[in-house]
């Protein structure tokens, strides 16, 4: 008898890893109006894409040429300030 000890694992769980950085041409080829490209973006076990600020909200999105990923907005914000990133 085997015993499947494999378990979801919760979304909100998930890492978010960013590279301020990183090279985000090669998920996103233009800026959409009203967004600033901070780098790259990887959610586990996810397509990484390029890490994008709205300019008039402050919210955080993942672009990948043409789809646009609300990201978990606590979960941004502390991968940034780890970087420094608000300093």
């Amino acid at each position: 008898m085997t015993i499947n000890k494999s378990r979801k694992i919760n979304p909100n769980r998930k890492r978010i890893v960013i590279d301020l950085e990183g090279n985000w041409h090669i998920y996103q080829s233009y800026v959409e109006e009203g967004y600033e490209i901070l780098g790259t973006v990887m959610r586990s076990n996810e397509e990484p894409g390029a890490l994008a600020k709205n300019k008039k909200t402050g919210e955080y999105f993942q672009l990948n040429e043409g789809k646009k990923t609300y990201l978990l907005q606590r979960k941004v914000i502390s991968a940034l300030k780890s970087q420094g990133f608000f300093e």
